[in-house]
């Protein structure tokens, strides 16, 4: 297993990959999204969003989002983890985009459908897009065999920084 470092300042490398992991405010459930880091404390961010359609209290859509962002812009603690980068493929931040649209947001991938009771949201898309990644024509875009143990390393270090009110962790290895 790999040694696991934590830094409660994040050290963001451009055009690396982060799988980032954001407290809704609860400790115990999280956003989930993929970030890009293009300059200091910018970049780009891609995620599912939810909206609730007026009138229908159970029913929330899920569609693709992304675009620039800041770290520094989110007030909640995150995760941020280096999953993979665009300098050592040929790849960009269009195709990685391109990627991630193909994702259909509405039906639960066939490979989690049971395992998450049909349920789509941004941690079964976020999952799903690792996979995708993986298995990419442009070779492995992220290098993660087993979506379900990043899954397990990434929350428990975004439960640790969410009890413990950390602004920021980066974790410089996982073990997958």
């Amino acid at each position: 297993m790999a040694t696991i470092r934590l830094n409660t300042i994040p050290n963001l490398v451009r055009d690396d990959i982060y799988a980032v992991l954001v407290d809704r405010g609860t400790m115990t459930s999280f956003h989930w999204m993929f970030y890009v880091p293009n300059a200091q404390d910018q970049g780009y961010r891609f995620h599912l969003v939810n909206t609730r359609p007026i009138g229908s209290a159970n029913t929330v859509d899920w569609y693709y989002d992304s675009g620039p962002w800041s770290p520094a812009s989110s007030t909640s603690s995150a995760v941020y983890c280096r999953i993979g980068s665009l300098s050592t493929i040929p790849c960009d931040i269009a195709t990685l985009d391109s990627y991630f649209r193909q994702i259909n947001t509405r039906i639960c991938p066939q490979k989690q459908a049971e395992q998450e009771r049909g349920r789509c949201g941004c941690r079964v898309w976020f999952k799903e897009a690792v996979r995708v990644l993986h298995d990419s024509a442009a070779g492995f875009i992220v290098n993660c065999p087993n979506e379900d143990m990043l899954e397990i390393e990434l929350k428990k270090f975004a439960f640790a920084a969410a009890i413990q009110h950390v602004k920021a962790y980066q974790i410089s290895e996982v073990s997958t």
